[in-house]
């Protein structure tokens, strides 16, 4: 190999070890990095003002190192639990983080909208339509979210390990990583969602 050539492949390489030191590590995201860089669209679906995001991004930031007493933040377990308010303002929010094969962010979030909260005036509050844990029935929805710096994606379908079910309630787990599975007015999980690769696994529960 002639000299001249050498040193060029020699200069490459340097190069590209420049550039990838220059690049650094990707940041491993916790769930307050992921309530960070949460973008507008999820606080609407969340019933939540615009006005007041940058007071919650705050607030939950805040509690990584002073707990709150009206919310639940477990930063190492990457759970976070904030209640539906008074007001109508904003529905019941559980979000739970999980690791991609690869180390990355994956974010459950279950919304869960109670007619105790948003329509205790017009509905009737009725035994059979009470949920596992006795609150007016709940229209329960879950969705999944791949998260890295750049922001959110959602990527429910390519991770739901079967079609989200009518009358059903999801609890996320603050330990662990398997989900369960309610139906209407039970108060034992009848099916629950096992960890698997990438994805999830149904399983029911005898």
């Amino acid at each position: 190999m002639k000299p001249l050539t050498l040193c060029a492949i020699c200069v490459c390489i340097g190069l590209s070890i420049h550039s990838a030191a220059a690049q650094g590590p990707t940041k491993r995201l916790d769930i307050v990095d992921c309530f960070e860089l949460m973008p507008q669209w999820i606080f609407a679906d969340w019933w939540h003002p615009f006005a007041k995001i940058d007071e919650l991004k705050t607030e939950i930031r805040r509690a990584a190192t002073h707990p709150a007493s009206h919310f639940t933040l477990d930063v190492p377990n990457g759970y976070l639990h904030y209640p539906a308010d008074d007001g109508g303002e904003r529905c019941e929010m559980t979000t739970a983080l999980f690791r991609q094969p690869d180390g990355g962010a994956l974010i459950a979030m279950e919304c869960r909208e109670t007619w105790e909260v948003l329509e205790q005036d017009i509905l009737p509050t009725h035994p059979e339509l009470r949920n596992a844990t006795g609150d007016p029935y709940a229209t329960d929805t879950l969705r999944w979210f791949a998260v890295d710096e750049t922001g959110w994606t959602e990527v429910t379908d390519s991770i739901m390990p079967e079609p989200q079910g009518k009358d059903l309630r999801y609890t996320l787990p603050r330990h662990g990583t398997t989900i369960l599975l309610f139906r209407r007015g039970e108060t034992q999980p009848f099916r629950k969602w096992e960890r698997s690769g990438s994805g999830f696994r149904a399983l029911a529960i005898q």
